[in-house]
């Protein structure tokens, strides 16, 4: 029945409002389309900043940009987190496309999200976004990540 209603696309993911989430999205083939610069930064904040005229429930908490993935921690206080996500994933391929001088797909298949029960887990997800790449041995102070 989907198929009919959305071609070949899979149906989008309903959200619950009022939700938090850690979301995670990564590149094709774990290419490395997102190496922190100011070029790539603009990039992201633009999506961003369009997805969330597209959909003002959403609020973001905590962001990190790797070289092959993003996390965000957000708030969905419309149930709009699919239709965010989708508006900020094609505005931002679109983009890395046109600088990059290529077409095709950047990010792979779905992202994830992970449903945040309460405010202690919360934190702790803020935490690892924030240090992930601390964790990952990339720098040695979370603010020394340039993503």
């Amino acid at each position: 029945m989907w198929r009919a209603v959305f071609g070949g696309m899979r149906p989008p993911r309903f959200f619950l409002p009022g939700q938090i989430h850690d979301v995670t999205v990564r590149c094709v083939r774990s290419e490395f389309r997102l190496v922190p610069s100011e070029e790539r930064k603009a990039l992201i904040a633009r999506a961003l900043g369009n997805a969330q005229r597209l959909c003002s429930g959403i609020q973001i908490f905590a962001l990190c940009q790797r070289s092959n993935h993003i996390h965000l921690c957000v708030e969905d206080q419309d149930g709009e987190l699919s239709r965010f996500m989708q508006g900020f994933l094609s505005s931002l391929a679109r983009s890395l496309n046109r600088i990059d001088g290529v077409r095709g797909s950047v990010f792979e298949s779905r992202f994830s999200a992970l449903t945040v029960v309460d405010s202690e887990a919360l934190l702790r997800r803020i935490v690892y976004i924030v240090t992930n790449p601390v964790a990952a041995s990339l720098v040695d102070d979370w603010r020394a990540w340039q993503g």
